[in-house]
């Protein structure tokens, strides 16, 4: 017969009067542990329960506890439960008092009014990851790892029985307010497989408010064997046994409890429950902020796995000292909800009659004197329980979780609570606390970070995410990488662990198979899960299926009808008809799919939340993708403005809006499970009545985004224009090639500074064109004429930028001057727009000719009459004038004209926005504030406008070579305040700068050769530093500067359009230098 089993006092001597003790110290070992061998230290014998305590904590009786904890030398398979029966009977048969045990009889009603605290010693309070591992080694390590199969299957992680246990005694715990003190292991045990802790700090710690938690110098092994009373972990141990007993000794003796609370919930809050702090005060405050607990209804709602009924739970099982019962139902279905109040029923014990069980428990809850909490979840279907809690609302207190938003609104709704997704921070919690994860690495919160992101911070798709990691024994990385490949597989797989009964898919396919029901909520779904899904305005919506001002052949403007563009004649009636529309939208939101804000003036905006944007196309054959994919392009490119600045007399911000949208687009067109290819897109319908095909009218689309100059994203649009490029592959429309050359000219050529190659590549399409033309004269009308116009005079702007020398500017002029409308005594208002651009175009070849006088009047001739208010060719047009003004020396109304054409601009952003805009001409504009301020001595204001562009510019990844150029200039002027300034110390770093820009930055690629050492711009900063070395009394180093630089200064190219640089500064400089005399500019 093995003695140890069973529960054994170890008081030395004869037992005493067991009214003489004040505390039982019960003591249980873990699996693969024994009564006495766990509490002995190897070396010294000490059996410190037995040994130490007694004289150092008299009033204890010490009490061991053995149990069967091991599976080879013992043939029963025990579990949890049995052996806690044991325990308590010796315990029993141990005490006299008899409210001091407590088991499911009636022998002894409740232990827990006599248990003052608990110490746990490395404890796996929800399985330790070690108890998995002995899983896959049970059959061939039971020498090592032997513990019962029963105490293994429930140790695992994945245990629901233990997840169970864990609740409910977290929730005793809280309510009792129970002392606990957790030791957790501080060193790594040696075993055959690796070091490494046993029981992780998470998974020992119980998260419960009176809690303690200390870590030990010890491994799981030696935890709780100390060698002898010098020990330091005894005396850490010693000393929280003796602040515990001191403690219970101010301790009344426990009274039968006041009230006993009937607990009917399925299941109990899971052990990873995190904030929702503020809903569970709020909770409180409404239901428990007054003695008489108010009869209230409070309605939780949101999207499906937002975690409602997690939180529901958690407040009754945390405050169900203050109900004498707490119901849960499912209110899904009515034969649900009748099949729940008859198992309620039954365990009440109510008797039966020809009423419904539903009937029957809403009588009795009406007629209970009692505090009762009924908790009605999954209430989406509002009318079917309303009859019911209309009956309850002056009987009791109710918690209805509900997806539906319309419950805010119901009157027998005192208050609701939108449940929203986790913040970021809340969803790292549960995501690394699910997985175990103390201590991430860099690269997980990086990855977790994007992850949850992509996931919507959804409760129900981190806690799987978290489940899967941990069960799988993967990193976040590792999971990441999976999710982005495998998303649907990812996403409708139930780890076993999880606190949820669904998967995320199996989840929302709920909603979408009651949005199945309803065709026009449907359709407005399948058209939103193909848009981007930030925020779609209902502006947007109506703009996509109302008439739009586009350009005709004529080169006039025509309304043209969103079914010429191939939008679904289905969408156009739904989205033209406000009843049907309000309709599909309430649905929608009833569901929680999306929510709805208001924006003003732009009316509603819906957000899709991100699962449901990716789960609603996995649902989908490939068909239906195919076809909701393309109705989603043609819809976006009719709702996209044409020319917004002329025919919207917009800013501009319309457009950059929907740009997201154009992206999206692309991305679905291109995924693979749409297999939507250029070829299929062309045969999912015939040409329309407007003329454009398919892949031309998507094309022009991202024509219409002008995706150039700072306008969205640089490698995203790079994507956009090869998708271009394939869409008018087979085109013969000349005006959509002639703009799509236009878009190339800016982005392939000028804004990496390969001015000549953008010249070619424009004459050598004109060329082609002309000839097409001439076999085929009706190709050429007033709109493509126009557009031709553009062509000719971006070329005439990159010959000047390459060389401002005679035989461009003649060649630029030339093409000017060469262009006509087709009838030029009637141009066309599209043509007439070009004459406005040419004549921008020859103000600019005059200013950087250095033809001031000449330039400041074709620039304010196109201000005046030609500039379209708030375009960047506007804002380009008002900094040449700025240069102009500021070459001819008239700095303050330089500054008037920037100021004027820089405060709308100002005013339509945030600064926050101003500096993640890319717009070219605003940087321009700013960038040339800060010169005009510099040349009227205002340094600081000079200093802060110029320290200002150069962070917004350096805000950006990569950069164009205009870009750069503009950094230089930058650079430059801040350098050139400094030297004005007479700090020629500072001056001289900035110097520095500029010239290792000049080397490094632009004299690059296409540029190369052109900003080296023995280039113009170089030479003057080296003439710039030969000053400062004068000033600062290195007159060695200055002169070897200043020879350098004026040995071929003179032979150098003007660069007349680098304002200021090669006039102004370079004539002050040489005079300085060469007469030594202080600056003056006059």
């Amino acid at each position: 017969m093995n003695t140890s089993l069973g529960v054994h006092d170890l008081r030395s001597g004869s037992p005493t009067d067991p009214g003489s003790i004040a505390i039982d110290l019960v003591a249980v070992h873990g699996l693969g542990g024994h009564a006495f061998n766990t509490w002995t230290h190897p070396d010294s014998g000490t059996f410190w329960i037995r040994d130490l305590l007694q004289d150092r904590l008299p009033p204890i009786r010490p009490i061991v506890f053995g149990y069967n904890a091991k599976r080879v030398k013992h043939n029963a398979e025990l579990d949890f439960a049995d052996v806690a029966t044991q325990l308590l009977a010796g315990l029993c048969r141990l005490r006299l008092l008899p409210e001091a045990v407590t088991l499911h009889t009636e022998q002894a009603r409740s232990i827990a009014k006599c248990v003052h605290s608990f110490l746990f010693f490395a404890t796996p309070h929800c399985g330790s990851s070690f108890a998995d591992l002995a899983v896959v080694f049970q059959r061939i390590t039971k020498v090592i790892l032997d513990p019962p199969n029963n105490f293994l299957r429930d140790l695992c992680t994945i245990s629901p029985e233990l997840q169970n246990l864990h609740g409910v005694f977290n929730g005793w715990l809280t309510k009792e307010e129970i002392q606990c003190i957790s030791f957790y292991e501080g060193f790594k045990r040696k075993s055959l497989f690796k070091n490494s802790i046993i029981v992780t700090r998470e998974s020992a710690i119980l998260n419960v408010p009176q809690e303690e938690t200390i870590c030990l110098n010890a491994d799981h092994s030696s935890i709780v064997r100390f060698k002898n009373a010098e020990d330091d972990n005894f005396k850490i141990v010693l000393g929280k046994l003796k602040q515990l007993v001191d403690k219970s000794k101010q301790t009344p003796r426990p009274h039968v409890r006041r009230r006993s609370t009937h607990l009917h919930v399925p299941y109990m809050p899971g052990r990873y429950f995190v904030g929702r702090k503020t809903e569970i005060t709020k909770l409180r405050d409404w239901l428990l902020d007054t003695e008489q607990r108010e009869c209230k209804v409070i309605a939780l709602y949101g999207l499906s796995g937002v975690g409602k009924t997690q939180l529901a739970l958690k407040f009754a099982v945390d405050h169900m000292s203050h109900y004498d019962y707490i119901f849960f139902v499912n209110g899904t279905s009515l034969e649900v909800l009748r099949n729940d109040f008859s198992k309620i029923q039954k365990s009440l014990m109510i008797s039966e009659d020809s009423r419904s069980a539903i009937d029957r428990m809403i009588d009795w809850l009406r007629s209970q004197d009692s505090h009762w909490l009924l908790i009605f979840d999954n209430a989406n279907h509002l009318p079917l329980i309303v009859p019911y809690i209309s009956q309850l609302i002056h009987a009791g207190q109710i918690i209805l979780t509900t997806q539906d938003a319309r419950v805010e609104k119901s009157d027998f709704v005192h208050s609701s609570l939108k449940i929203a997704a986790f913040t970021p921070e809340e969803s790292q919690e549960l995501l690394f606390s699910r997985a175990g994860l103390s201590s991430p690495m860099p690269k997980d919160i990086k990855a977790a970070e994007t992850l949850l992101a992509e996931i919507g911070h959804l409760p129900l798709a981190v806690d799987s995410a978290g489940a899967f990691i941990n069960v799988r024994r993967k990193s976040v990385t590792e999971y990441a990488n999976l999710f982005h490949r495998f998303q649907r597989d990812v996403l409708d797989h139930r780890p076993h662990a999880s606190s949820y009964d669904r998967s995320v898919v199996g989840t929302l396919e709920l909603n979408f198979k009651e949005i199945d029901s309803r065709p026009n909520a449907y359709t407005l779904l399948c058209l939103l899960v193909f848009l981007d899904r930030a925020e779609v305005t209902e502006e947007f919506l109506k703009r996509g299926t109302g008439l739009k001002p586009t350009w005709g052949p004529s080169g006039e403007s025509v309304l043209t009808h969103p079914a010429d563009r191939y939008v679904p004649e289905g969408l156009i009636t739904l989205l033209n008809n406000d009843f049907i529309f309000d309709e599909s939208v309430e649905e929608l939101i009833s569901l929680s799919i999306i929510t709805c804000t208001s924006r003003g003036e732009t009316g509603r905006a819906f957000m899709l939340h991100p699962l449901y944007h990716k789960c609603a196309k996995f649902r989908m054959t490939r068909d239906q993708r195919r076809t909701y994919s393309a109705d989603a392009l043609f819809f976006l490119a009719h709702a996209f403005p044409t020319d917004e600045y002329v025919f919207e007399k917009g800013t501009g911000a319309l457009g950059r809006s929907y740009i997201p949208h154009i992206y999206y687009a692309y991305e679905s067109f291109n995924y693979p499970l749409n297999d939507l290819s250029i070829k299929c897109f062309e045969s999912l319908m015939p040409k329309s009545p407007a003329g454009l095909t398919p892949c031309e009218q998507v094309a022009n689309l991202i024509l219409d985004a002008n995706i150039t100059y700072g306008q969205g994203d640089t490698a995203k649009n790079a994507y956009l224009l090869a998708w271009m490029d394939d869409l008018l592959e087979s085109s013969s429309n000349l005006y959509l090639k002639a703009r799509a050359l236009e878009v190339r000219l800016a982005i392939d050529f000028y804004d990496v500074g390969d001015y000549l190659g953008g010249v070619k590549a424009a004459k050598t399409f004109l060329t082609g064109a002309k000839e097409a033309i001439k076999a085929k004269p009706e190709l050429l009308d007033e709109l493509t004429n126009a557009q031709f116009g553009v062509i000719e005079g971006t070329i005439a702007e990159l010959l000047v930028i390459e060389v401002s020398v005679a035989e461009n500017f003649e060649e630029s002029r030339a093409l000017l001057q060469g262009w006509s409308a087709l009838n030029p005594a009637a141009p066309s208002s599209k043509e007439a727009i070009t004459l406005g651009i040419r004549s921008r175009i020859r103000g600019k070849l005059s200013k950087d000719h250095g033809d001031w006088v000449v330039g400041e009047g074709q620039l304010k001739e196109f201000l005046d009459i030609f500039a379209v208010r708030g375009s960047q060719t506007e804002g380009w047009a008002a900094g040449d004038l700025a240069h102009v003004l500021m070459e001819m020396k008239h700095e303050k109304e330089a500054e008037k004209v920037l100021v004027k054409y820089l405060q709308p601009r100002r005013e339509s952003q945030t600064h926050k926005e101003r500096m993640r805009d890319r717009r070219s001409d605003t940087i321009y504009l700013e960038m040339l504030l800060g010169e005009c301020l510099l040349l009227q001595n205002r340094y600081k204001e000079a200093e802060d406008t110029l320290q200002d562009v150069l962070q917004h510019l350096q805000n950006f990844e990569s950069l164009w070579h205009f870009e750069k150029f503009r950094i230089l200039f930058t650079l430059s002027a801040l350098a050139r305040l400094r030297h004005q300034a007479d700090q020629f110390s500072s001056a001289l770093e900035y110097w520095g700068k500029v010239l290792d820009y000049c080397l490094k930055e632009l004299d690059t690629y296409k540029q190369k050769g052109k900003w080296g050492r023995d280039t113009l711009i170089p030479r003057i900063v080296l003439l710039s530093m030969a000053d400062c070395y004068f000033e600062l009394g290195n007159q060695e180093h200055a002169l070897v500067l200043q020879q350098e630089a004026l040995e071929s200064i003179h032979s150098c190219a003007e660069q007349r359009w680098i304002l200021g640089l090669g006039t102004y500064w370079l004539d002050w400089i040489k005079m300085k230098i060469n007469q030594r005399i202080p600056y003056s500019k006059s």
